[in-house]
């Protein structure tokens, strides 16, 4: 009785993270991921030349997904979508659960929903799943000084090296990491203590030595240079602000405000380096909302060892029945959403993707010079390899010219004609409802609830 007592709200805990972060859902990228991934395990080989595209075709992809990629393939080739739907939502789950300490308040367990759901748009397979469980295991490290360690000095250089593999919040945990070591640093300084100057600097060093443990080495860096035009964040979605996305702006709104009490009424406000983190980490979503995944960890961790309301009230068994029915009502609901959820890949596709008018394209030799939906891309690449798609997922993309291929698409999709003969775009692969003045006498060969096909007339 004493060990469910103790540990029913980590349970719980535990069971809602994985309901409410565990997604069934095919994101438009992971095709893309999924054919990267399998061309590793058939030829054994890192794929570097694009071999997809007809737009950019021997464009060389320097990216940070090369172990999540074969991983993702492996899992679908063997296990398939469900399970690996269900795999990440543990993973997320396993996230938020590291995080916990022995003793949970009931205000930080209401703390802990609220960041759990605000992460929730970096969930599903996708890699920003990794983002959340590793830097929520660098939190645990750092709040342990274990930069201070001599024999942790391996699992720094351990830990890098497989996240700079995995996705590019790597970037933000190396620079998280270093910053609150420097910190933590000028802090002891100025009360007098004693710096570990040597096993720090040897600790920053690892981790950096880490970032540099991938097929691209020193070029990783590079790839963020084709992130130069505005246009790109402002059309993609994650690279928007938060504040445009509602309800999550919502729920980041009352997380600030309960961070700013942590910091006045708490000894928050007396840890200087982990204080200094949280008023970066909450700035970052403000600039690009993929970022609120790291926010969301950091205000879980600082809540469930911070938040605590000065009251006391010993409560008997049968006085806490009604609150363990109203957590147990909740956990219903969110499981009710679970099962009702498309666990079937063939009915999340037919939903989302148009396999038929892709088919028809493939059946029908129209694949030569094809215009597609920037969403659609990464999809045609796994499953019609046979088609070179115009564009995908991968936004950041500059063309010899110098400019973004990301820009192109979208001045075309926006009425700038002109390019369709720069291109001498033949057919067309878009939704159903698309309407563009530059298609106005195409031929319409395929239609379907989700999408059609045209045809240059000429």
């Amino acid at each position: 009785m004493k060990f469910v007592k103790k540990y029913f709200l980590h349970a719980s805990i535990f069971v809602f993270s994985f309901l409410i972060l565990t997604k069934f859902y095919f994101d438009p990228d992971l095709g893309l991921h999924l054919a990267y991934g399998n061309w590793f395990l058939d030829k054994g080989e890192v794929l570097r030349k694009d071999p997809f595209t007809w737009t950019v075709a021997g464009y060389v992809w320097v990216h940070s997904y090369f172990l999540y990629q074969i991983i993702v393939a492996y899992l679908f080739r063997h296990f398939g979508f469900t399970f690996v739907v269900i795999l990440f939502g543990l993973i997320s789950a396993l996230a938020v659960l590291i995080m916990m300490p022995k003793r949970i308040t009931w205000p930080a367990y209401a703390a802990t929903f609220i960041g759990v759901r605000i992460t929730i748009g970096g969930t599903g397979i996708r890699p920003h799943v990794f983002d959340f469980l590793l830097f929520s295991l660098l939190l645990v490290f750092l709040k342990r000084r274990l930069f201070e360690k001599t024999y942790f000095l391996p699992v720094w250089l351990l830990l890098f090296s497989a996240w700079v593999n995995l996705h590019g919040g790597y970037l933000i945990g190396f620079l998280v990491f270093v910053c609150y070591v420097i910190l933590d640093s000028l802090k002891k300084r100025m009360d007098g203590e004693k710096i570990m100057l040597a096993i720090i600097v040897f600790s920053i060093a690892a981790a950096w030595a880490g970032t540099l443990i991938t097929p691209f080495g020193f070029n990783l860096g590079h790839a963020l240079g084709d992130y130069k035009n505005l246009d790109v964040f402002l059309y993609i979605q994650e690279f928007q602000p938060l504040i445009f996305f509602f309800p999550l702006n919502l729920l980041f709104a009352v997380s600030g405000i309960i961070f700013i009490y942590l910091v006045q009424k708490t000894d928050l406000g007396k840890d200087f380096p982990l204080m200094s983190l949280g008023l970066v980490l909450f700035a970052l979503p403000f600039l690009v909302s993929f970022l609120v995944t790291f926010w969301a960890a950091y205000f879980i961790f600082v809540c469930v060892r911070y938040l605590e309301f000065n009251f006391r009230i010993r409560w008997s068994f049968l006085q806490m029945v009604p609150i363990i029915m109203a957590v147990f009502a909740v956990h219903l609901m969110f499981l009710d959403y679970f099962l009702s959820s498309t666990w079937s890949l063939n009915e999340e596709i037919k939903i989302n993707y148009p396999e038929n008018a892709i088919s028809f394209i493939s059946k029908n030799g129209l694949g030569a010079g094809l215009f597609n939906d920037l969403a659609w891309g990464g999809y045609i690449i796994w499953k019609h390899p046979e088609i070179k798609v115009f564009i995908d997922g991968r936004d950041g993309w500059r063309m010899k010219s110098g400019k973004s291929h990301l820009s192109e698409y979208i001045l075309l999709s926006s009425g700038h004609c002109d390019l369709l003969k720069t291109y001498d775009v033949r057919t067309a692969l878009v939704k159903s409802s698309f309407k563009n003045n530059c298609f106005t006498n195409w031929k319409e060969v395929y239609t379907d609830s989700l999408a059609k096909v045209l045809v240059r007339p000429y």
